[in-house]
């Protein structure tokens, strides 16, 4: 198949304001392979939006979860950097400060089962204050149809509000950074 814009979801402000972060999209990419999506010139039809040195996190037919960012981007041609790839663990060295726009630094990235009972869900992950980055997206759908509707880093979690409760048995995929601001 090939890239759908109306599957990509802006999922953090990013640039705007003071803030120092990255813009963030959601992609679900079910559809494709990892080496598709990751190819050059995949998401060109969506270049007036996504700018270089966005992150684009995305779940493939052949890999649970992909972080990667936008090397390149102009009406000729949009490039991307796999950053990580895998399910619940980041591998030592996969993500450098090199590799990330400046400001920038990972805090973790996890699979979290729901426990249900209410529309909004604590995650607990440690060191993550109010203002950190967080991208968070339904990694696998449980019985109920929920959809994510804000994730919000606050002191030592993020707060995940769903369109309803969404029981025990979806996997939530989040990805947290630690914003700062250069000297």
């Amino acid at each position: 198949m090939a890239f759908n814009k109306h599957k990509l979801y802006r999922s953090t402000a990013g640039v705007f304001g003071n803030s120092s972060a990255p813009v963030s999209y959601i992609y679900d990419g079910l559809h494709d392979t990892q080496a598709t999506i990751l190819a050059d010139d995949y998401f060109l039809a969506a270049e007036e939006i996504i700018a270089t040195g966005a992150l684009i996190q995305f779940q493939a037919s052949d890999n649970a979860l992909t972080l990667a960012k936008v090397t390149a981007s102009s009406v000729s041609t949009v490039t991307l950097e796999n950053l990580v790839s895998g399910s619940a663990t980041i591998p030592d060295g996969s993500i450098t400060r090199v590799k990330l726009a400046a400001g920038l630094a990972p805090i973790a990235a996890l699979i979290h089962t729901t426990v249900g009972g209410s529309t909004s869900e604590d995650i607990t992950i440690a060191g993550l204050i109010a203002g950190d980055v967080v991208l968070c997206n339904i990694d696998t759908e449980g019985a109920t149809p929920v959809t994510i509707k804000a994730a919000v880093a606050d002191a030592g979690k993020v707060v995940v509000t769903f369109s309803a409760d969404p029981s025990t048995d979806h996997k939530i995929s989040v990805v947290a950074f630690k914003a700062y601001t250069p000297s």
